[in-house]
């Protein structure tokens, strides 16, 4: 794979591509506390629930078609053969404006069931 760019980046929302200039993927995944007589005085853990936080923005636009509470289908790619594909329920919406520079958008979603990396899509 040739070296990636943020210049090479996209998002598509329910698979439309929207012009967001920043996404961001935060993947969580809940670690229980197993620990007991038994561990020897070592902690132990095991796999807890798994999930993800996408954050995308960029210029605003009045076609954009985020709203809050609703689920959509958020790819996020770095070039067309690397990119992860989820459902998520958008929580935030985060809207601002600067008289030096164009009104900006943010939206901030939890995924909701699995999601996936998808390599050599393009």
């Amino acid at each position: 794979m040739a070296d990636l760019t943020g210049v090479t980046g996209y998002v598509t929302v329910n698979g439309a591509p929207y012009a967001f200039s920043k996404w961001k993927l935060g993947i969580k995944c809940g670690l229980p506390n197993l620990t007991n007589f038994l561990t020897q005085g070592f902690k132990k853990n095991g796999r807890g629930v798994k999930g993800a936080t996408v954050t995308v923005s960029g210029p605003f636009d009045a076609g954009m078609p985020v709203v809050s509470g609703v689920v959509y289908q958020f790819t996020l790619g770095w070039d067309a053969g690397l990119a992860f594909t989820l459902n998520a329920r958008v929580g935030q919406e985060d809207l601002d404006n600067d008289v030096e520079s164009n009104p900006n958008a943010s939206f901030t979603a939890e995924s909701t069931g699995p999601f996936s990396v998808q390599v050599g899509i393009g």
